[in-house]
């Protein structure tokens, strides 16, 4: 199994967030992915999560919940290379849309389970992350 880790946002979306990211974890499991679900505790909590996995040698992180938690996440893993996946929990998901991923976060974790990594730009206003412009 290849290690990750799933943080997710536990007030996203309209469903039970810790067992949709058990059961997400399981998708991801199937695919080969170890990924371990830890969720956020509050503002730039997915950051600190997110730059932890990668110090402790994740292959990815998989970010379930909506684009601030998907932000956060890549913010914390910017000039690494831990790839991040993107499993959609939230209530408008733009970056989904951007990204070509299908509706829902199963779906997605279905998709990603055995994507190809490929470099994503990344920008920077007064030195915080952004995803689109």
């Amino acid at each position: 199994m290849r290690p990750a880790v799933l943080i997710y946002n536990p007030r996203a979306g309209r469903w039970a967030a810790a067992r949709r990211a058990e059961r997400l974890a399981a998708v991801l499991g199937a695919a080969g992915w170890d990924a371990e679900p830890q969720p956020t505790a509050g503002p730039g909590d997915a950051t600190r999560l997110a730059r932890r996995a990668a110090a402790d040698g994740a292959e990815a992180v998989f970010a379930y919940g909506g684009d601030g938690t998907l932000r956060e996440a890549a913010a914390g893993l910017v000039g690494g290379r831990t790839a991040l996946g993107f499993l959609p929990g939230g209530t408008a998901n733009v970056m989904r849309l951007e990204l070509g991923l299908p509706r829902g976060a199963e779906a997605a974790a279905r998709a990603l389970g055995d994507a190809v990594a490929r470099p994503w730009d990344v920008g920077l206003c007064n030195g915080v992350p952004f995803l689109m412009q």
